[in-house]
């Protein structure tokens, strides 16, 4: 585990100790929420990089089983590969720079759980920067990439109170893209 993921897991902790005692309103059709995830996942690019983000959401209840939300993040841990692009062995450093999507969740509560689905789009800042290795003629290049995406997940959510749940989640915010997540999340 690196550090970076650590920190992300402590923070989700303590947030989750400090929300259990909140009183706010229940989800409710017309209510609003806020939450923080902390996401690890795989990108496929020449290779498969382990990536990490912490994101915040924002959403409203549309109905019993209808939210839209919106989700904004930064990447947290990037990763690096060796690889070979057209015969050049090259060492690539991988980072998410931010994200924004939004989405609708489609609920089915079964107390105290609610499972969803998530259909969305996702908008993705990526940098990579490549450099040829040891023995080889020093090249060096950086390239920022934004792509946009249609979006597709699954989750649970557990209810801790009326108004305060914690989820597990797992995304595809692009086909090359996966994530595994977890969140908290306070109505009010």
């Amino acid at each position: 585990m690196t550090r970076g993921s650590r920190r992300g897991w402590s923070i989700l902790a303590g947030l989750m100790l400090a929300a259990n005692g909140a009183a706010v309103q229940a989800m409710e059709p017309g209510s609003w929420y806020g939450g923080i995830d902390y996401a690890t996942g795989t990108l496929d690019d020449e290779a498969e990089f382990d990536l990490s983000m912490g994101s915040v959401r924002f959403g409203t209840v549309v109905s019993g089983n209808i939210r839209l939300e919106g989700r904004f993040g930064v990447g947290l841990d990037g990763d690096s590969k060796a690889v070979t692009v057209s015969n050049v062995p090259l060492n690539v450093d991988y980072d998410i720079d931010r994200f924004a999507g939004v989405y609708a969740l489609f609920t089915i509560p079964v107390e105290p759980l609610t499972l969803y689905s998530v259909a969305g789009y996702t908008s993705v800042e990526t940098t990579a920067r490549a450099s040829t290795l040891p023995g080889y003629p020093r090249l060096e290049n950086s390239l920022t990439d934004r792509t946009g995406s249609g979006s597709v997940g699954i989750g649970v959510e557990y209810d801790m109170t009326d108004s305060v749940g914690v989820n597990v989640e797992a995304m595809r915010y692009a086909s090359n893209f996966t994530t595994v997540s977890v969140g908290l999340r306070v109505a009010f």
